[in-house]
């Protein structure tokens, strides 16, 4: 595995950084290889049997795992079914992107080209609950004394099932990250990704950290890491709430008593329909679930501010949003300052159409922009002036 490692040094520049912070160990208590943010376990009976280019498949294929976070994207799925789904993804994304051949009994299936690993899990936990029912009604076929009820059809996809579930067990579980260690291993990969650029520019491994960042971590994920940076040195300011999980990043660790004050902006220009605009509020209602603010302002805004209300810890939210208009976003702050409030962070559910002017200067907190952004957004503001933007999947 050492020479192994060596090659992907050479060869996979992105990869090899990455595997030279990863300690290998070698172990016959596993049948194959595993690895988390820290080490890899291999099997020396099991490489043996492989070719070394094989060899080299298996060792990008565990690499891939750490680089698309499925350690810290586990949650609270089924870790077998989850183990299956992130297999898949990976295997595909390394089938159509390096030129080595795939060890024989690699889960594949080109359906699932270019789908997430939750999107692969979600398919996979239908198969499973259609071989569970598979299997009652054998079970019940059985205490019965009757015939067996399954056609030749469900019996392939039963047997195509446990065949699945045999793999998975085979190749061990994905297991859940251990605290910031799994962030320390994304900031090793973005270390990596600085080796050589002008080799990855254009090469299949840019196609598969393409691939990575667009699946890896949901929007969702992305609004708490924001709230966690901008919040963390106040105590206890996150309510558990299985919408918004991001591993144990968000556990408090740092004890103050300070006053936390949140801001909270919804844009209601004319170009929000209303679907976009009840999904801002849905939002807005299960982040202000899971916030433990002891102070939260809350206003609309399209040319100018409508509806500011100011909550404290304990008060009823019965905000609605009022107005339309055109987009512009300096009012806020402008509001937000006459208050003489001065929130830890402010996050604006918005669609961005707004021209750089008249996004005013920047008012001395966090900003977050979130929202669904179209091609013009896209165009002319890729970069912000200030702040921070994340888009809405749904």
């Amino acid at each position: 595995m050492k020479k192994t490692r060596l090659r992907l040094m050479l060869d996979y520049p992105f990869f090899g950084a990455l595997a030279l912070g990863i300690k290998l160990i070698k172990t016959t208590s596993i049948p194959t290889l595993d690895i988390n943010e820290k080490r890899l376990r291999y099997n020396p009976d099991f490489i043996e049997t492989l070719s070394k280019e094989e060899t080299l498949w298996c060792y990008l294929h565990v690499l891939s795992h750490v680089i698309l976070g499925h350690s810290f994207r586990l949650k609270d799925h089924d870790p077998q079914l989850f183990q299956l789904a992130a297999d898949y993804a990976v295997n595909i994304m390394l089938f159509d992107s390096v030129k080595l051949p795939m060890p024989e009994g690699c889960l594949f299936d080109k359906k699932y080209r270019d789908w997430s690993t939750e999107k692969i899990y979600d398919d996979l936990y239908q198969q499973h609950n259609e071989a569970m029912q598979l299997q009652q009604n054998l079970s019940d076929n059985d205490s019965d004394n009757s015939s067996s009820a399954l056609t030749e059809e469900q019996q392939e996809k039963l047997t195509d099932y446990q065949k699945k579930i045999a793999t998975a067990e085979r190749h061990g579980l994905v297991s859940k990250a251990e605290s910031d260690s799994e962030i320390e291993s994304i900031a090793k990969i973005n270390i990596a990704g600085k080796i050589n650029p002008g080799q990855l520019a254009g090469s299949s491994i840019e196609r598969i950290i393409s691939k990575s960042t667009q699946v890896t971590i949901r929007w969702e994920d992305l609004l708490l890491k924001f709230m966690n940076k901008t919040c963390m040195s106040y105590y206890d300011w996150m309510i558990p709430n299985r919408r918004y999980s991001f591993g144990d990043v968000l556990m408090p660790s740092i004890k103050k008593e300070k006053e936390l004050s949140i801001a909270i902006a919804i844009d209601v220009s004319g170009s929000i329909d209303h679907n976009l605009l009840n999904k801002f509020m849905s939002e807005f209602k299960s982040l202000i679930a899971s916030i433990n603010y002891t102070e939260l302002i809350v206003l609309s805004c399209h040319t100018k501010v409508e509806n500011l209300k100011i909550y404290q810890k304990g008060d009823k939210i019965d905000y609605a949003p009022h107005g339309t208009g055109g987009t512009y976003f300096y009012p806020v702050w402008s509001a937000i300052r006459e208050t003489g409030k001065n929130p830890v962070c402010l996050v604006y559910f918005t669609d961005l159409e707004c021209h750089k002017p008249h996004f005013g200067d920047d008012p001395g907190y966090p900003v977050l922009f979130i929202g669904k952004f179209d091609q013009w957004v896209k165009n002319n503001l890729s970069k912000l002036p200030f702040g921070e933007k994340i888009e809405m999947k749904y």
